[in-house]
């Protein structure tokens, strides 16, 4: 934290404030649908940053509800996280900062990115906030989703790599994009239009999977190999869920039914699963296509436009980071027992 920087949480829902709690921070609710209330909130502010998530449908129409917000309350900087999704599997060398995603990919959560950036891409010249757009990679760190997934199929033996693990892995570590919007929310000139954003040493998955297994004493070997992924009707069924209708029935069954749900379930499944005898059962991995798109990236996202507009965000560095998330992933429990890293 900075003391010349006074930072107020804006959540939409109180669930938010879990992870806030420790910091003692002053925070406001806000409602994303209203553009009055919105701009009532956000009046005397210097810069927004925006890091909306929830519905892939509501992406859109929430940004440019906040733009709007702080173009009625004369704010002066609008920070917009987007994402390096949009671009896929990264098939062109020396990606333009600016491009635009040229079609909407299968994911829902690419395309509503996509949709969003072409926005904001409109009205960087025209009167409002002045509006920074980073597309960070793969945003790596302690808690992050990047690290505890892999680590954890590591743990249970079924984590996998397709093609040997040889495509590029755009991460983007936590402090540097945090380190990012701070430069862009305090700078004394502000900094228009989008940015890839990412950690300057390019990695192989493979590489960055041999450091996370070498953090928690796994065995790099025990990783499957994959050579392609199959889409299978399993898959089709899985992806009902990214369905808006679907997702609009989820949204009327109440929290405490769907845990009820979810028990019952899991009595089942245990009722199903054949007693322990202290036999060790072998483990598959369970591939996706987002994983697979992910890791059949081909080139690594230049940085040059973001390094030229902001010399001064140069750390982490990423052995560095590496060695400070090994800490904190023996801290939290991600470890392998001498002999205990299970082999195909």
């Amino acid at each position: 934290m900075r003391p010349d920087v006074t930072a107020i949480p804006m959540l939409r829902q109180p669930r938010g404030l879990g992870k806030l709690a420790r910091f003692g921070l002053a925070w406001r609710p806000i409602d994303t649908n209203s553009i009055h209330t919105l701009s009532e909130a956000l009046r005397g502010f210097d810069a927004v940053v925006n890091l909306t998530q929830g519905d892939n449908q509501r992406l859109l129409p929430d940004v440019q509800n906040l733009y709007e917000a702080c173009r009625r309350a004369e704010v002066g900087r609008l920070i917009h996280l987007g994402s390096a999704v949009v671009f896929g599997e990264v098939s062109e060398r020396n990606l333009p900062d600016d491009r635009l995603a040229s079609e909407c990919r299968w994911s829902a959560y690419a395309c509503a990115k996509a949709t969003a950036d072409a926005w904001l891409a409109g009205r960087l010249d025209t009167p409002g906030p002045a509006t920074s757009i980073f597309r960070p990679g793969l945003v790596w760190g302690p808690r992050s989703i990047w690290v505890t997934l892999p680590v954890g199929q590591m743990i249970d033996g079924n984590a996998f790599l397709f093609h040997e693990g040889s495509g590029i892995c755009n991460l983007c570590h936590v402090d540097r994009l945090a380190n990012a919007i701070l430069s862009a929310a305090t700078r004394p000139a502000a900094v228009t239009g989008f940015f890839h954003l990412g950690d300057p040493e390019i990695r192989t998955w493979r590489q960055y999977y041999s450091d996370l297994a070498r953090e928690i004493g796994s065995d790099i070997s025990s990783i499957h190999q994959l050579p392609d992924f199959e889409y299978t009707w399993k898959h089709r069924v899985l992806g009902w869920k990214d369905l808006e209708w679907v997702r609009q029935i989820k949204r009327r069954i109440r929290n405490q039914t769907k845990d009820q749900m979810k028990r019952v379930l899991r009595r089942m499944i245990e009722r199903m699963s054949p007693p322990s005898s202290g036999a060790s059962f072998p483990t598959s991995p369970r591939p996706d296509r987002l994983l697979w798109s992910l890791q059949s990236i081909k080139h690594s996202l230049p940085l040059q436009r973001f390094q030229a507009h902001f010399p001064e965000v140069t750390e982490p560095n990423y052995e560095t980071a590496m060695g400070r998330l090994g800490s904190w992933l023996r801290y939290s429990g991600f470890t392998v027992e001498p002999g205990e890293s299970r082999k195909r």
